[in-house]
């Protein structure tokens, strides 16, 4: 899903040039070697995510923490499962990486 949604992002001018997070950058500009990181069912908390986003030519993190959205029955569900949640903090990412 992360690198669709990169793609998806690159029609709208989120391209190597402008900083996007991509590992190889063929030649079109920008810093490479900066592919996101995303990391799932990370349990160092829950209901939450992680993310940083440096520079172009460093790499971006996304942690999604562990969902419990059962309360008392202690249900965990991984928070990837959940896609706007997943694609809300992705567009955050872009956000703040063409805003540097």
């Amino acid at each position: 899903m992360t690198g669709s949604a990169i793609r998806f992002r690159n029609r709208y001018g989120f391209t190597e040039e402008a900083g996007n997070f991509q590992q190889h950058n063929f030649g079109r500009g920008g810093k490479q070697d900066d592919a996101v990181i995303a990391n799932a069912q990370d349990g160092s908390g829950f209901n939450n995510a992680n993310f940083m986003t440096p520079p172009d030519g460093q790499n971006g993190y996304a942690i999604p923490l562990l969902s419990s959205r059962y309360g008392a029955l202690t249900r965990t569900l991984d928070a990837v499962a959940c896609t706007s949640g997943t694609l809300h903090h992705l567009t955050v990412m872009v956000t703040w990486r063409l805003a540097l």
